[in-house]
């Protein structure tokens, strides 16, 4: 019989990524090189022992993958208004399935049906875009352990996903996997109140084992574990960047560029949810209500557009009203020596030019209206060397705040997140190396290692107690 497989299911080849799932999964195959990647993002296997999966051209999943996920699904998982029209939404759904169909297919294709047999595979979907893929592989591989990792939330505080009627199973489909993670306690209660609303046909009883983890019996024996893990990061790596030629350079020339000032800095890519615009109007506040910081600060505001963002209406609507608000910033308030605003939107930072700004950074923003774990906020504080001043955090309503202390809570109001920002600009040094204390020694204890390892021992067992030896 054929060994065990263990499959880490994603839509992206995430190890060749940059950011926090980027390196959690280059963090994955270096702890666990048996893992077997699959993707289907159209780029190509890094190793020999995985497998991207190439579509063809009869699936255009850009476009499922924007319109279906990032522009329905995703707004309705972070309690946002979802932009698409009925019309636009039921194509997606109609693509969605012949893309879900041609996508089991070729897995099966590349690593075989088994599912007359039991060999102890373990299939982790790790990709909210791959919900559909957990009816499907249970339906062909009927003794494999399934995982599913929520890495986006589960709605936010006050507002609860309202999925439309035809999606709802989906969700309900999740049932299937033996094992569902999430960031947050407050993601996994969420979803238990969903499920309590939409799955009273399939759920026999629920239990729970502790404030993070909870077990569901399903009507037909099936047991499924809920379980929080906080996803981490990897402090090693990001120490390595930060003392490297490169990252020192870049964080000179940022210091010397802005001599004097006080440097603020918020990195994101391009999205609703992720509070671009919402900066901007911040800052612009800031300068309004304290006239006195003017050429005291600058505000570097980093994000990233794809190519299907870039030619799409909405969220080029929402980067010209960016643009704009920077332009009208800049010109009202600046001048030969200030320049309020930095906006770059040029290329992707790499993770040495992440760790390198962050590094150089006096305040870090995330201004997320949801979120799922959000790695800025541990990156900037693992980035950080002895030599440099300590980094300040501004963080909304994240998953990492469950779990990091010392950071500034914003509250997504102008009134009042603009005298959390200001405070942090006039704050004393002492006060600083304080709350950076409280942000080191919390984030030492949140590490990739730890969220693979709980994951995947979980994994094991539950595949043990079906039979399987690993």
């Amino acid at each position: 019989m054929k060994e065990p497989q263990f499959y880490f299911i994603n839509y992206k080849n995430s190890i060749a990524g940059v950011g926090g799932v980027g390196t959690v999964s280059r963090d994955l195959i270096e702890y666990y090189p048996g893992v077997r990647c699959i993707f289907w993002d159209g780029t190509k296997a890094i190793r020999g022992s995985d497998v991207g999966i190439n579509l063809g051209n009869g699936v255009n999943h850009g476009e499922v993958h924007l319109l279906f996920f990032k522009k329905y699904l995703w707004s309705l998982l972070h309690g946002i208004e979802c932009k698409i029209s009925d019309e636009q939404l039921n194509i997606a759904r109609r693509d969605l399935r012949k893309q879900v169909a041609v996508l089991v297919n070729k897995i099966v294709q590349e690593i075989g049906t088994k599912n007359n047999s039991f060999n102890g595979d373990i299939f982790w979907i790790n990709d909210y875009t791959a919900l559909p893929l957990v009816r499907e592989l249970r339906d062909h591989y009927e003794r494999a352990t399934i995982v599913f990792s929520f890495r986006t939330p589960f709605g936010r505080e006050g507002f609860y996903p309202n999925i439309q009627q035809p999606d709802v199973g989906m969700f309900v489909d999740l049932l299937n996997s033996d094992l569902i993670t999430f960031h947050r306690r407050c993601d996994m209660l969420t979803y238990i109140k969903f499920l309590e609303e939409n799955a009273t046909g399939v759920i026999d009883k629920t239990r729970a084992v502790d404030d993070f983890s909870i077990l569901i019996l399903t009507k037909d024996g099936h047991t499924v574990e809920l379980l929080v893990v906080p996803m981490g990061n990897n402090l090693q790596y990001r120490q390595s960047l930060a003392y490297t030629k490169e990252a020192r350079e870049i964080v000179k020339k940022i210091r010397s560029d802005h001599k004097g000032k006080k440097i603020i800095t918020s990195i994101s890519r391009f999205e609703q949810t992720k509070g671009v615009e919402y900066e901007i109007d911040l800052v612009n506040t800031l300068i309004k209500k304290h006239p006195e910081l003017k050429d005291k600060f600058v505000f570097m505001r980093y994000t990233y557009r794809s190519k299907k963002k870039i030619d799409d209406y909405e969220y080029s609507a929402l980067h010209d009203r960016v643009l704009k608000g920077v332009e009208n910033i800049n010109r009202k308030y600046g001048g030969k020596s200030w320049t309020p605003i930095i906006y770059s939107n040029e290329h992707k930072l790499t993770d040495q030019e992440v760790t390198a700004v962050l590094q150089a950074s006096d305040i870090v923003i995330v201004a997320s209206v949801a979120d799922g774990f959000n790695h800025l906020a541990l990156e900037a504080i693992h980035s950080q060397t002895q030599e440099m001043p300590k980094v300040q955090l501004l963080l909304s309503n994240i998953g990492a705040t469950d779990y990091i202390k010392g950071y500034n809570r914003l509250k997504l109001s102008l009134e009042d997140d603009v005298e959390i920002l200001y405070k942090a600009l006039v704050r004393s040094e002492k006060e600083v190396n304080v709350s950076y204390k409280e942000l080191r020694s919390s984030a030492s204890r949140l590490s990739s290692r730890s969220w693979l390892d709980t994951i995947i021992s979980r994994a094991q067992i539950i595949s043990e107690s079906k039979g399987g030896k690993r």
